[in-house]
């Protein structure tokens, strides 16, 4: 016995979800540069330097904390062989690779959730004794 069946179409979907906003890094750089007399090209700098840093002590173990605003750490994942995928069933064969998990600093949840004043010190640069340094 064969069934057939027909999905209606809704447009409803576009008129009840919020638009997305967005910004990008570039425009962060723009800013940062006219608020304190920068060239862009140094601000871009300091930001990409940042950036590979961080990504760099991640990818040697390290446990990356921005006080208040997020931690970055990196998990090794053994792999897994014949994995059973809960949607469709299939075997699959997981290979092993380094997990990044990123958690937000309550600073910064406290901030989302009241968005009145910007804390004075949101992000802190403090030394976080570990075994590692």
């Amino acid at each position: 016995m064969k069934t057939t069946v027909t999905i209606k179409k809704t447009n409803t979907a576009k008129a009840t979800a919020p638009a997305l906003r967005s910004i990008d890094q570039m425009s962060f750089a723009r800013m940062i540069a006219q608020k304190f007399g920068l060239k862009i090209s140094e601000v871009i700098a300091v930001v990409e330097e940042e950036q590979k840093l961080t990504m760099e002590y991640v990818r040697m173990g390290y446990r990356v904390v921005k006080k208040n605003y997020l931690t970055l750490e990196s998990k090794p994942f053994a792999g897994k062989k014949d994995w059973v995928c809960p949607l469709n069933g299939k075997k699959y064969d997981l290979s092993a690779s380094a997990r990044v998990y990123v958690r937000v600093g309550i600073g910064f949840k406290r901030y989302l959730s009241n968005s009145k004043v910007m804390p004075d010190k949101l992000c802190r640069f403090v030394n976080t004794p570990t075994a590692n340094q």
